[in-house]
C-alpha cells in the first residue's frame, strides 16, 4: 500500500539515518507484561528534558534507546556496527532486556509489497532473518522484534491477513510484535470511527497471530499526526482524542489476548530544530520561554494523560 510505505520514508529524516537500520531497546524489560497481564507504557524518545524523565522514572516508564547502524538496500548490512551497538547497551553475553530491530527503506518495503514467491521477497525476508539470526546469537536472553512488524495498513485492510501470512517465517522466530500504529488522519477525517477502525484492525490481526505463536504484542504510537499528511502532518493531536485512540488499542481482545503495552515514540526537538510549521506555531502560542521547557511540560502532561489510559483499561 502506498500509504505504508510513506509511512517508512517520512520517519527515515526523523531518525536522522543514513543507514536504513535502527536498534531500539527496551532496558529493564524483564517487566515486560504477558498478553493477559497487566499493560505498561514505554518510551522511545531521545530529547526528553529532567521534568519528563523524573516523571518518566518515578512511575517506572521504561526507556527505549536508539542505534543507528550503516546499511544499504535489501542485504547490504553492517553487522559489525550492529554488534557493537547492542554490546554498548548489553556488554554482558548474559544480558536480557527486550530489543525492537529498525530496518526501514527498500528492505521493508521489499517485505510487505513484493509476491511471496518472488526473489526479492525472498531476499529480503532472509535478510531480516539474518538480522535477528545474529542478534539472538549475540545476546540470547534478550527478547527481539523489529519495528513495524507485523505490518499495518490503512487502507485495503482486507489484505492484513495476508500481508502477517506470507512473513509467519519471521513471526515465528520474533519474541516480541512491534506493529505500527501511527495514525495521519484526525478523528472521523475519512468517515466516522476511522482511526478507531484502523486500530482494532490491525491490533486485531496482529493479536491472532499473536495468541497463535504466544507472543506479546507493543505497538508504536505516536501523539502527533504522521508526517505523511501533508496538511497537519506533525500536529499534535488534542489529548482527548489521543486517549480515545489508545484507549481503543489497549481494549482489543482476542479470545483473552490484548496488547502488552504501548511504545510511545517521538522527535519533537528534531522536527522543531528543522523548522517544521506545524512545530514553530504551536511553540508560538504555547507560552513558554523556550522549545526545551515546552517540550519537556508536554511529555509530563500527556505522559500523565496515557498513564490514566492504560490504568483504567488494566482496570476493565
Amino acid at each position: 500500500m502506498k500509504i505504508l510505505i510513506n509511512y517508512r520514508s517520512a520517519l527515515l529524516v526523523a531518525k536522522k539515518s543514513v543507514s536504513y537500520l535502527i536498534v531500539f531497546f527496551l532496558l529493564s524489560a524483564g517487566s515486560l507484561c504477558a498478553q493477559t497481564g497487566k499493560q505498561q507504557l514505554y518510551i522511545s524518545m531521545g530529547d526528553l528534558g529532567p521534568s519528563a524523565k523524573v516523571f518518566l522514572k518515578t512511575n517506572g516508564v521504561e526507556n527505549v534507546f536508539t542505534f543507528n547502524v550503516v546499511g544499504n538496500g535489501i542485504s547490504n548490512v553492517n553487522i559489525e556496527k550492529l554488534t557493537a551497538n547492542i554490546k554498548s547497551k548489553f556488554p554482558d553475553a548474559s544480558d536480557s532486556g527486550t530489543g525492537t530491530l529498525d530496518w526501514e527503506g527498500t528492505a521493508l518495503n521489499t517485505l510487505y509489497n513484493s509476491p511471496a514467491e518472488s526473489p526479492e521477497f525472498k531476499s529480503s525476508l532472509n535478510s531480516f532473518m539474518m538480522v535477528l539470526k545474529m542478534a539472538k546469537a549475540l545476546r540470547p536472553n534478550v527478547k527481539w522484534g523489529f519495528y513495524a512488524i507485523p505490518f499495518t495498513t490503512y487502507y485495503k485492510r482486507e489484505t492484513i491477513k495476508n500481508n502477517i501470512a506470507k512473513i509467519e517465517q519471521l513471526l515465528l522466530q520474533c519474541d516480541v510484535f512491534f506493529p505500527s500504529l501511527y495514525t495521519p488522519y484526525k478523528e472521523g477525517t475519512i468517515s466516522k470511527g476511522d482511526n478507531e477502525a484502523f486500530a482494532t484492525d490491525n491490533v486485531l490481526a496482529a493479536l491472532v497471530a499473536a495468541k497463535r505463536m504466544n507472543k506479546p504484542v507493543l505497538p508504536f504510537v505516536w501523539h502527533r499526526y504522521h508526517v505523511s499528511n501533508k496538511a497537519i502532518g506533525l500536529q499534535l493531536i488534542p489529548i482527548d482524542e489521543f486517549k480515545r485512540y489508545l484507549n481503543t488499542i489497549l481494549s482489543v481482545n482476542y479470545n483473552g489476548y490484548k496488547v502488552a503495552g504501548l511504545v510511545w515514540w517521538g522527535s519533537d526537538t528534531y522536527f522543531y530544530n528543522i523548522k517544521s510549521k506545524a512545530l514553530v506555531n504551536e511553540m508560538s502560542t504555547s507560552g513558554h520561554p523556550d522549545f526545551a521547557t515546552y517540550r519537556d511540560n508536554l511529555i509530563v502532561n500527556y505522559g500523565k494523560e496515557m498513564l490514566k489510559t492504560i490504568k483504567n483499561s488494566n482496570s476493565q
